[in-house]
């Protein structure tokens, strides 16, 4: 589960390996699943969102060394990227050292 820090919105990632996207309007006034997305077999262990892209994230898992990057608008990811033969065991958005968003960089453990 993470918390967009753009948006009232959370991702949550079950066991089953679906992933949606629930939104919080108000203090919980209105809540509902506004998005579910389309994710492989394999259980989405790994989830962080870009601080300064609203709307996109990154999802992992510990069994494969593959990352997946995604926007709100669309239940299939953006783009796949094979980053080692074994599974991503944490990453972590880090903010960037001179405030430009465009230097945003990931942290992966494999």
């Amino acid at each position: 589960m993470k918390w967009d820090p753009n948006e009232d919105n959370i991702l949550v990632s079950f066991i089953d390996g679906s992933l949606c996207m629930v939104s919080f309007h108000g203090l919980c006034e209105q809540t509902e699943v506004c998005q579910t997305f389309e994710v492989s077999q394999n259980q989405v262990t790994q989830l962080e969102w870009y601080t300064d892209k609203s709307g996109n994230f990154i999802t992992a898992n510990e069994k494969l060394g593959v990352l997946q990057f995604w926007n709100v608008a669309s239940k299939e990811p953006k783009q796949t990227y094979k980053v080692g033969s074994s599974g991503v065991h944490a990453m972590k958005m880090l903010s960037p050292v001179d405030s430009t968003p465009t230097n945003q960089r990931l942290l992966i453990s494999l």
